[in-house]
């Protein structure tokens, strides 16, 4: 009866300590809202141990400061470590430097500062951000996110925008940057980050005013960026909001709560036990979205996990940066749709992609490219920057290219004079590097499947950069090939297995590559080659001059005084290795790298290419005798293995 009586006392109470416990630690803890890990970094570019350590550095000087100044603060460690944090306007220096402390420390738990080289990150009463480049005073408003909640009366919309406007300019002229409501409006505000002037301030509240057509009648939202952000509460609805509570009510409360504890101090040892569980429990739950419309702004979509490394832009920005999209900033076409030109409000040039409505590349393959990309990072992999989809229109925003693509130089009669041996040379050694990264060095394993000179970008300095993701698939670890009924890339560039039975691997990219230092080494393209004594492909024509020991006459006349032979026949017979018929008889392009920095002149006997990748040959023409392997002087044959 003891025991039955025990229990009955035990539970409930358990139950109700439980519940206090759960109060407690949650009430003491800001309510997070939104962050993002930026630039995100894979191995050789990852953060160096000296931004590492002034990162710690620097958020250690951040929080520390919090609780003594007036709820903003700026720094710099040794010009490679930036930082700010601000907290909401009307709050006192101890909750700010407890929000604070939280947000240091989570930063680096939520983005680890070896993979990461900026961060930000938002709670309800304060905001913390850091980055290895200078951004103070740069008007920022990307990347953004909202939560929106509740439903409310209509008509109530133009009302919220003409508060907000009308707050925005009383926030804008004072010190703080910060305007809240009064009375019933107490829970609406709006604010600036003060490294920014007052019409930097403008431009980003206003710039969020204009989107405020998205939370049409919702009774509460929020809308965060890197520069302001704004806070709405309908009236009516906030008394259902519990005002949050000071650290006097939490101690008041918690007295007559203590009794509690003593009352089941004979179970001690479950409660410790069980606190600690609810604990971990917590930390675990605490990153996931805590509201029925919480997401990254204007990700319609493609909101999953895996593509949020990537930050998000809205339209209206981007209608902004390039006239709407005017003629004048276009800066290229394809079967996908324009290219533009613009500049981003922080100053970066960027490359907007406008996929048209018959695109070849559908929303599928937009949504591959967005998720595969923001995964990659190397030096000769172009940088997708951001992404947008809002009605009908699907762009992408990458790192702007100033010299354009591999084939506006290569395939033009008066550019062809401006790229050497020494540029062409680099580009097809980077080119390796960009697809040895993406088959074996990145933490997945990726065949791009579209790889041609249009998809090859170059920067001021002409290093290449692969570009153009959506066909590209990636493998398992252990995943050798992979086949599909689809047949997608370019014809002049498909691997023969590829093209005749769906079938691809690291093989159909090594193939692509052959054929890419074919027409770099040339400057003819291998589609609509032409020739009048050969009517046929560049690979094949190359494969004719080869084995007729006469593989230099392939080379672009232009090139005579920057190269030599021995480099140039070089080139071809990698080339030709790569575009062998039989897939395994290709080296890996691991191998390949070896071949390109290996001085040494000892390489494999290329075997018969794949012909069907040109134009048929004609009947007047003497068909090619291709039984037989063939070899040049130069070159010394030998049975050389490559290393995989």
């Amino acid at each position: 009866m003891m025991v039955s009586s025990l229990r009955s006392l035990y539970i409930p109470t358990f139950l109700l300590l439980m519940t206090w416990l759960s109060h407690q630690i949650v009430s003491q803890q800001p309510l997070y809202y939104h962050h993002f890990c930026l630039n995100i970094t894979q191995d050789q570019d990852a953060p160096d141990d000296n931004y590492q350590a002034n990162l710690v550095t620097l958020l250690s000087s951040l929080s520390s400061s919090a609780g003594n100044g007036d709820g903003f603060n700026k720094t710099a460690i040794d010009s490679n470590a930036y930082g700010l944090y601000l907290c909401q306007g009307d709050i006192d220096a101890s909750h700010c430097k407890s929000c604070i402390s939280t947000a240091t420390e989570e930063i680096l738990w939520r983005c680890p500062k070896d993979r990461y080289s900026s961060a930000i990150i938002w709670y309800d009463i304060c905001m913390l951000r850091y980055s290895n480049e200078n951004f103070f005073g740069i008007v920022t408003t990307y990347p953004s996110a909202y939560h929106a909640q509740g439903i409310t009366e209509p008509g109530q919309d133009g009302k919220v925008e003409d508060l907000m406007i009308n707050m925005t300019q009383e926030a804008i002229v004072s010190y703080s940057m910060f305007k809240k409501g009064e009375g019933s409006l107490s829970n609406i505000l709006v604010q600036c980050s003060r490294d920014i002037n007052s019409d930097g301030c403008g431009y980003c509240l206003n710039w969020m005013t204009r989107h405020i057509w998205r939370f049409a009648g919702r009774q509460r939202w929020w809308l965060v960026a890197p520069s302001c952000s704004m806070r709405y509460e309908f009236p009516e609805s906030v008394g259902a909001v519990a005002p949050r509570r000071n650290v006097a009510d939490r101690r008041n409360e918690g007295s007559s709560k203590i009794a509690i504890l003593c009352i089941v101090c004979g179970i001690g040892v479950i409660a410790l036990r069980s606190c600690f569980m609810l604990w971990c429990h917590y930390r675990k739950v605490k990153g996931r979205p805590k509201t029925e419309d919480s997401r990254v702004l204007f990700h319609d979509g493609v909101q999953n996990k895996e593509s949020m490394d990537l930050a998000m832009i809205p339209l209206r920005t981007l209608q902004d940066i390039t006239v709407n999209f005017s003629d004048q900033y276009k800066i290229g076409k394809g079967g996908f749709g324009t290219v533009y030109k613009g500049i981003l409000p922080d100053g970066r040039n960027v490359a907007v992609k406008r996929m048209s409505n018959n695109s070849k590349q559908g929303l599928e393959e937009l949504k591959n490219e967005i998720i595969l990309i923001a995964k990659l990072q190397h030096k000769n992999l172009v940088r997708l920057l951001s992404c947008c989809l809002e009605g009908n229109e699907k762009l992408l925003v990458y790192e702007y290219m100033p010299n354009a693509s591999l084939d506006f130089h290569l395939f033009d009669k008066e550019k062809q004079t401006q790229i050497d041996w020494s540029i062409r040379k680099n580009i097809i050694i980077g080119i390796a590097k960009g697809i040895l990264y993406l088959h074996q060095d990145s933490r997945l394993r990726v065949i791009h499947r579209d790889l041609k000179a249009s998809n090859i970008l170059l920067d001021h300095d002409m290093t290449p950069k692969i570009s153009d993701f959506g066909l590209a698939r990636a493998f398992g670890e252990d995943q050798i090939q992979a086949n599909t009924r689809r047949i997608a890339g370019t014809h002049g560039y498909i691997a023969p297995e590829y093209a005749m039975e769906g079938l691809f691997s690291e093989k159909s990219d090594v193939f692509s590559f052959g054929v890419l230092v074919l027409e770099i080494v040339s400057g003819k393209r291998n589609t609509g080659f032409y020739l009048s004594e050969h009517g046929t492909s560049l690979v094949a024509y190359a494969w004719r001059l080869w084995c007729e020991g006469n593989a230099v006459v392939l080379m672009d006349p232009i090139l005579e005084k920057s190269s030599t032979a021995s480099e140039i026949i070089k080139c071809i017979h990698i080339g030709l290795l790569c575009v062998q018929q039989n897939a395994a008889d290709r080296p890996t392009i691991s191998a390949v790298a070896l071949m390109l920095g290996n001085d040494a002149k000892v390489l494999p006997d290329p075997k018969q290419p794949a012909f069907a990748v040109g134009r048929t040959i004609t009947e007047q023409e003497p068909k090619l005798e291709t039984s037989k392997n063939c070899s040049i002087n130069q070159v010394t044959l030998s049975d050389f293995s490559p290393r995989s």
